[in-house]
């Protein structure tokens, strides 16, 4: 009875951890590829309406453009655009989207693109402004991850090298005074 209760609350703790840590992991992951398709649909977008189309004209582009490699995205923008065709504004549809994701990123453009609706600026330029400092910052990330790994590979280096490197500099000295205090035991014993 004893072993039943302490199999039966492990397993109920680990049903009730599980599941929230894979839906965490899970939606790490979606926020990673989104973070990452986020600058090239926008690059896109951009291209699209210097072009000439209009907005949604331009989501649709860029979501079947992009399905292939960003099929998140691609699902996504599907959705803003029939969002925006069902009434809404595009920065209500891209909000939606931000409270999907839960990224500061969609948030971000959302906001930009609800004040340039509401003062009347120009959705191209908002985007591209945007898409100018969201490619910044990806460089400045992927810089400061160019820092990191220096210090990540010192101690695998320190512990995989330098002993290596230490056993082939001091092995023909080790082999060397094995060599002389052999002849000095020769010759130092009598015979």
């Amino acid at each position: 009875l004893q072993m039943g209760l302490i199999i039966g609350a492990l397993g109920a703790g680990f049903a009730a951890l599980v599941p929230s840590f894979l839906l965490d992991y899970l939606k790490t992951r979606r926020q990673v590829a989104m973070r990452r398709a986020l600058p090239d649909a926008l690059d896109v977008m951009v291209v699209s309406l210097e072009g000439g189309l209009p907005v949604a004209a331009s989501m649709r582009r860029v979501s079947s453009e992009l399905a292939g490699v960003h099929p998140l995205l691609a699902i996504e923008l599907t959705i803003v655009q029939r969002e925006v065709q069902m009434g809404r504004s595009l920065g209500e549809a891209l909000s939606n989207l931000a409270a999907r994701f839960d990224l500061d990123d969609l948030r971000s453009m959302a906001s930009v693109i609800e004040q340039s609706e509401r003062y009347g600026a120009s959705v191209t330029r908002a985007f591209r402004i945007f898409a100018d400092s969201l490619r910044t910052r990806r460089m400045q990330e992927a810089e400061e991850l160019a820092r990191k790994a220096a210090v990540k590979m010192l101690l695998p280096t320190a512990l995989c090298i330098f002993p290596v490197l230490l056993a082939v500099i001091l092995a023909p000295v080790v082999i060397q005074i094995s060599k002389v205090l052999n002849t000095v035991i020769s010759v130092t014993t009598p015979q």
